[in-house]
């Protein structure tokens, strides 16, 4: 008798947890129908029982159910974030990951670029986490924090819900290490948005600053200064030249004529000689 044929083990597949559309009225659509997600707001509670990522053109979503799989990695451009970690006691949660200039079309409010980057800088996309607990309740705060790897390099700002403006995330008792090349580790127990900044050209990014024409600029400059400034210098030494030259003939064709000039002899007035009259009588 010969052996038996094994019988194959089965396999699990995972479902299709990553839904991609061209149009971003669909995906939005879509994210409302089965996540109960409508963009431009924050959502104070989370319904939903199942895990998923919608791509689109204009943002990128992930959801996530503690009872489901794991959350895909969830890119938007050349960007993409990966959570390693949602802290204890999450239920559900949600990420939001699109342009740092345009969060108002996803959470209702701008965000407002620090000073320190306001010229002359990029911006990661901006990535907003809201996490809820086991009754579907938003928490913006747990003793363990959230963990996500963002493909980006540079300082790392956090922003509270409502709150256009951020604080450094380091100073707000977050962490950021780098995870390799343009690549960013962040690590917070308080949740709402988080972008991170660098000055231009110091990390790719797609969200590029509107000042990225200054190399160009300051290169031009450079070009004209090593092309103009000698030839202003030739003219002025000809100019020189010349004029030497024509004082030189003029000088040769008028001769300088001195003059020596002598005082004229001084010339004393006459003294004048009293006239005397003689009388007859007088000689004797």
């Amino acid at each position: 008798t010969g052996t038996p044929t094994p019988t194959p083990t089965p396999t699990s597949t995972l479902p299709q947890l990553t839904d991609t559309f061209t149009d971003a009225n669909a995906a939005a659509n879509y994210a409302a129908t089965n996540f109960g997600y409508t963009a431009g707001t924050i959502p104070g509670s989370a319904v939903f029982n199942q895990t998923g990522v919608v791509l689109s053109p204009a943002e990128s979503a992930g959801f996530w159910y503690i009872e489901s799989y794991t959350l895909p990695v969830v890119s938007f451009a050349t960007s993409t974030v990966a959570v390693q970690g949602w802290g204890a006691g999450i239920g559900r949660a949600i990420i939001l990951v699109g342009p740092q200039n345009n969060t108002d079309v996803r959470i209702g409010y701008k965000l407002t670029t620090p000073l320190a980057y306001a010229n002359q800088s990029v911006a990661s996309v901006a990535v907003s986490i809201f996490r809820y607990d086991a009754s579907e309740q938003k928490i913006t705060s747990t003793l363990t924090p959230v963990v996500f790897n963002m493909s980006f390099t540079g300082t790392v700002y956090r922003y509270s819900d409502g709150d256009p403006n951020g604080v450094l995330l380091t100073d707000d008792g977050g962490s950021v290490t780098s995870c390799g090349t343009d690549c960013l580790t962040i690590s917070s127990s308080k949740t709402s948005t988080f972008v991170a900044y660098a000055p231009t050209g110091s990390s790719p990014s797609p969200s590029p600053s509107p000042s990225t024409s200054t190399s160009h600029n300051d290169s031009l400059y450079a070009l004209f200064a090593l092309l103009v400034i000698p030839g202003l210098l030739f003219i002025a030494v000809v100019f020189m030249v010349i004029r030497h030259r024509l004082r030189k003939s003029q000088n040769a064709e008028n001769p300088r004529i001195e003059l020596e000039f002598s005082p004229a002899p001084q010339t004393l007035p006459p003294v004048a000689t009293p006239e005397v009259v003689l009388y007859p009588g007088d000689l004797y």
